[in-house]
């Protein structure tokens, strides 16, 4: 059986905004378009079915969405929010395009459904219904049941997961995702590709006054990026050369700013907002530490892995999948609870020996080689294949 004579339809919730600035016409952010390039690449046809903004809305720095024989066939989106935009979607747009969905569920060999999100729901019950072979990419935080829908999603695909449908879990570890059901499979997530890898120089980090922080990823409360600001502040009586790089946008960027400035410490704080995927990886190989204390039940972190391939000291949370990839302290060092001084003391302990550094920073690299979007795209066909073994 070969993919490549197949025809797969995705269904998605990223956001993606009209661009006549490239050949598809649309683009996006982060990591998508990498997926969707690798994805496509493995059929002899894809369609991707998405909420597309107008032009108007998009952000600095978006990606152009491509791949092989890909065609995008956008469902405007609506400019309203949270339950609203849930019955504007549900009760308006999936309605009015009922037909087109219909069609092209069944001229597809294979779904693809992106949940967490409105649109992939959508697609995710019509292939159940309709009995299509399906493959779903949960892109949360698996298991989490935090809402209704949250609920009613792993209900569905703990029940439903089997011959005719695989789950693809983001995330990682030594347990599965669900002792329920074993049609449900971890799958992690990454922008890097080999050669990037093959272009990354061994890091050496030698005993400085001058060490370079960093963060990367969304601002937003639950990343906990004020706690590491708040260490920071302490470390600078040790390293008062040292500078913190903070990359990324958010709504709780005002409040780091202004919280920055209440401990005296903006002139040692740099916020560089968002970054283009192809520039982070040389980014961050200027930088020497990364901090991750993040609150929130991290899916697959691919800041996390982007740190560990330039060999960036890391210190992070002890949630969800961190844990398995720090490697028991090999490759990164958990941290255990949210206490300064306790953070502190193991910033210096770490960072006062060279054999601990040198150590890390190999397996750390070691380990992140595994995580290349190659890598990635041959576990996502090897699961897809499953839906044929039968």
């Amino acid at each position: 059986m070969r993919l490549s004579d197949k025809k797969l339809i995705i269904f998605s919730h990223k956001e993606c905004w009209e661009d006549k600035n490239h050949p598809s016409g649309y683009s996006t952010k982060g990591g998508f378009p990498i997926q969707i390039s690798a994805i496509s690449a493995l059929f002899k046809e894809t369609e991707l079915i998405n909420l597309v903004y107008p032009s108007s809305t998009k952000p600095n720095g978006t990606i152009p969405i491509k791949g092989h024989n890909l065609i995008i066939k956008p469902l405007i989106a609506p400019k309203s929010k949270g339950i609203f935009r849930k019955f504007h979607i549900l009760f308006y747009l999936v309605p009015k395009n009922f037909f087109k969905i219909i069609k092209s569920i069944n001229d597809a060999d294979i779904i693809h459904c992106m949940v967490p999100g409105d649109l992939g729901m959508v697609g995710l019950i019509f292939c159940i219904i309709l009995k299509k072979k399906t493959i779903v990419r949960h892109c949360g935080t698996w298991g989490t049941k935090d809402t209704l829908s949250d609920k009613i999603l792993i209900w569905l695909l703990e029940n439903y997961s089997g011959k005719n449908l695989i789950t693809l879990a983001t995330g990682g570890g030594n347990m599965p995702p669900s002792n329920r059901n074993n049609s449900i499979h971890w799958i992690f997530s990454t922008t890097i590709y080999n050669n990037d890898f093959n272009s990354i120089k061994q890091k050496q980090i030698i005993n400085t006054n001058n060490y370079q922080f960093a963060y990367v990823g969304r601002l937003s409360k639950d990343k906990n990026i004020h706690f590491s600001i708040l260490v920071f502040s302490k470390l600078l009586s040790k390293f008062p050369n040292s500078h913190f790089h903070i990359i990324g946008e958010g709504e709780y960027k005002d409040y780091l700013m202004k919280y920055s400035s209440s401990l005296n410490i903006s002139k040692y704080i740099t916020f560089h907002g968002n970054l283009p995927n192809k520039i982070i990886l040389t980014t961050l190989q200027k930088f020497d530490i990364f901090l991750f204390p993040t609150k929130t039940k991290e899916g697959f972190p691919k800041a996390l892995i982007e740190a560990m391939a330039v060999g960036l000291i890391i210190f992070a949370s002890n949630i969800s999948v961190i844990p398995f990839l720090l490697h028991d302290n090999k490759s990164g060092f958990v941290i255990e609870d949210f206490n300064v001084e306790n953070t502190c003391s193991k910033i210096i302990g770490v960072l006062s020996s060279q054999q601990i550094l040198k150590e890390t920073i190999n397996n750390a690299q070691l380990l992140a080689k595994n995580y290349s979007v190659e890598n990635w795209q041959n576990e996502f066909e090897s699961k897809v294949k499953l839906l044929y073994a039968s």
